[in-house]
C-alpha cells in the first residue's frame, strides 16, 4: 500500500484516506519535488503494473519554506534564527527514481532565513549573510 502520514502531537497518524492516498498496488518509485512552486512537495509515484500517479498540491500550507538548487552532492547549511539546518542535495529520491538536485527546508512560521552556506562537491563555497526572505528557491551553479 501507498501510505501517507501526518504529525499529530509528535505521533505519526495514517491519513491517506483523508487526502486521497488510500491506494494499494505494486509501487516502485517516488519523486517528491515542488512542481508548482507553492512550497509543498508534490509526489509522483510509479507503479509496476498501473499508471504513474501524480499528486499536485493546491497551496495547502501557511508555513514557510526555502529551497536551494545546487549541484548534486552539495552540503547546504541554512540558519533560521539560532537554528542551523543541514541537508545534502541529490538527484536520487528513491529506488529507481531521480529528480532535481534540490534541498527543501520547511521553516514553519519563520518568514526569513538569516544565513545560507553551500559547499559544492568541487570545493566551491557560496554564502549569504543577512535576511533572505522565505518561500522561494535560490540557485547555485
Amino acid at each position: 500500500p501507498f501510505a501517507w502520514y501526518r504529525n499529530e502531537d509528535g505521533m505519526l497518524v495514517e491519513s491517506g484516506a483523508d487526502v486521497g492516498f488510500a491506494q494499494s498496488g505494486s509501487f516502485r518509485g517516488v519523486v517528491a519535488t515542488d512542481h508548482n512552486g507553492d512550497g509543498v512537495l508534490d509526489p509522483m509515484v510509479t507503479s509496476i503494473a498501473d499508471v504513474t500517479r501524480f499528486y499536485l498540491s493546491d497551496g495547502c500550507t501557511e508555513n514557510s519554506w526555502f529551497e536551494v538548487s545546487a549541484p548534486s552532492g552539495s552540503r547546504v547549511e541554512l540558519t533560521v534564527g539560532d537554528d542551523l539546518r543541514v541537508a545534502w542535495t541529490s538527484n536520487e529520491s528513491g529506488w529507481s527514481s531521480s529528480g532535481p538536485s534540490v534541498a527543501h527546508f520547511g521553516l514553519g512560521l519563520a518568514s526569513e532565513v538569516s544565513g545560507l552556506k553551500v559547499s559544492t562537491p568541487d570545493g566551491e563555497i557560496y554564502s549569504a549573510e543577512g535576511a533572505l526572505r522565505a518561500r522561494r528557491r535560490v540557485w547555485v551553479e
